[in-house]
């Protein structure tokens, strides 16, 4: 009997944390029951109802589960270690995504975004994809983070497929796809988004809620954000997409690896004494090449800047062009009316569209060519020769510094 006390003391002491983490982790069960509830919701939804759902109830539903975690958690006072090491490795995960977007695009050519058609539809978008993106993300967090570690892992789990399954609104029309739809929509839809979240998942359970939130914006807001995308099907862009994940992952686990991190830090102080190896000054010398043979005009698709303001409203003044090069006798066969295309005259390069065409006197092609701005049509008609190529997409504002480089030595 004399040793009953100090049993009797640590079961009362421990008593109450058991109870809280047993607690979050039927909060965090009914968070998911929640989710997956209203997705049910919305696939029976009739038609006219779905806008109104995504405009307005799931953004309000994600703030409500979002504030009553916060009520029920509370603020997590506990510095994350390293931090600030996971959020730069989630920057370069964001930059592989962009310069793969970047590549693709070179590659394939860029397409206009139609869920970016003016500001007004990109506000719409934040509001509807954006809120619950970042939401989501905070939640996710805060139920991997603060469920007792035996639980975490399971939580994990359970996160990445309820979010898979919520994430695909597309899960509506799956009764009417035919087995070829069905696989496409399964490779372009569901394995994408399932990949998303195994790697955020993964991040949650190793890395800050800064770094979720960066990976989850670059991915996830992107399509409803970025006004030029790669002009290619959504099956090979989610291809793209689940190798550059794939890739981040990668570096998140060989960076943020609790077991190795004392080793690597030891080797970083001793990097500067370490002899470089020659794969590394390849690869650095090939992607040295490939931007100057980009720039240089070696490719099929070339940059050119709009260094006036004769296209303005369409292509605005220091605006970057993705010129598509036309050999001189495919121009008759794809230019028509209508197209922006990139000429010289009087070697100077212009960027106008083609509001007509005629033929000359040898009964020969030739372009009769506006800019969007100009108030009369261009004295001089184009010629076939005179033709560089067809302007595929525009980037605006990053070609400005050349404007700006132009004026200052022009006068």
């Amino acid at each position: 009997m004399a040793g009953f006390p100090l049993p009797a003391m640590f079961l009362y002491k421990r008593k109450p944390e058991t109870m809280k983490a047993n607690s979050r982790f039927t909060a965090s069960i009914i968070g998911f029951g929640i989710l997956i509830a209203a997705q049910i919701v919305f696939i029976l939804l009739p038609g006219r109802m779905v806008i109104p759902f995504i405009r307005i109830c799931r953004p309000l539903l994600y703030f409500c589960l979002a504030a009553a975690l916060f009520l029920f958690i509370g603020k997590d006072e506990r510095p994350v270690p390293l931090s600030q090491t996971y959020f730069l490795l989630a920057g370069i995960g964001a930059l592989l995504y962009y310069s793969a977007m970047l590549i693709t695009g070179v590659l394939c050519g860029f397409g206009k975004n139609a869920m970016v058609a003016d500001f007004s539809a990109v506000l719409q978008n934040t509001w509807i994809y954006a809120t619950v993106a970042l939401l989501s993300e905070y939640l996710r967090a805060k139920l991997i983070k603060r469920t007792s570690a035996d639980n975490r892992l399971a939580i994990a789990s359970m996160l990445t497929m309820v979010y898979t399954f919520v994430q695909i609104d597309a899960v509506r029309t799956i009764t009417a796809l035919d087995f070829s739809s069905l696989t496409e929509f399964f490779f372009a839809t569901v394995f994408p988004v399932l990949i998303l979240n195994t790697v955020l998942s993964y991040i949650a359970l190793e890395g800050s809620l800064a770094a979720l939130l960066l990976i989850r914006g670059v991915y996830s807001l992107s399509p409803f954000l970025i006004p030029l995308l790669p002009n290619v099907s959504r099956t090979v862009w989610a291809l793209i997409s689940c190798t550059v994940l794939f890739f981040t992952a990668i570096i998140f686990h060989r960076n943020i690896s609790v077991n190795n991190y004392r080793s690597q830090y030891i080797a970083k102080r001793h990097i500067k004494y370490q002899k470089k190896s020659f794969m590394a000054y390849a690869i650095s010398a090939a992607v040295i090449v490939l931007l100057a043979a980009f720039f240089l005009r070696a490719f099929v698709y070339f940059p050119a800047v709009v260094l006036s303001g004769s296209m303005t409203g369409t292509i605005d003044r220091g605006s970057i062009v993705i010129v598509q090069k036309l050999r001189e006798k495919n121009v008759v066969a794809t230019i028509n009316e209508g197209d922006i295309i990139n000429y010289t005259n009087n070697k100077i390069e212009v960027v106008h569209r083609v509001i007509e065409l005629r033929y000359n006197t040898s009964n020969e092609q030739i372009y009769i060519t506006k800019g969007d701005a100009n108030t009369v049509i261009d004295s001089n008609p184009v010629e076939v020769s005179q033709v560089i190529g067809i302007v595929k997409a525009h980037i605006p504002y990053i070609g400005y510094p050349l404007v700006i480089i132009r004026a200052i030595f022009s006068g």
